[in-house]
């Protein structure tokens, strides 16, 4: 990864470059870039509706796995 990227904007270049390939891998479960791209953005635009500004604190408690990266990267993108 390149250090200068933030992880949204890789995470947006993987799914550009790659939009089918698998970025996660969870038991049965496997989650495209497109879809983690898809599913993030939804979920910050929900965290932005709620009234999440940049700067602002959340906290995020989910198991270790998929939906936690998915909410990572979601409040990254939200601010």
């Amino acid at each position: 990864m390149n250090a200068q990227l933030s992880l949204s904007q890789h995470a947006a270049l993987h799914a550009k470059a790659k939009p089918e390939g698998i970025a996660f891998i969870e038991g049965e479960r496997r989650l495209t870039w497109a879809a983690y791209h898809a599913a993030s953005n939804s979920l910050a635009v929900y965290f932005s509706d709620c009234g999440l500004v940049p700067g602002e604190r959340i906290a995020i408690y989910l198991p270790d796995g998929i939906d936690l990266h998915i909410a990572l990267l979601a409040s990254e993108k939200a601010g």
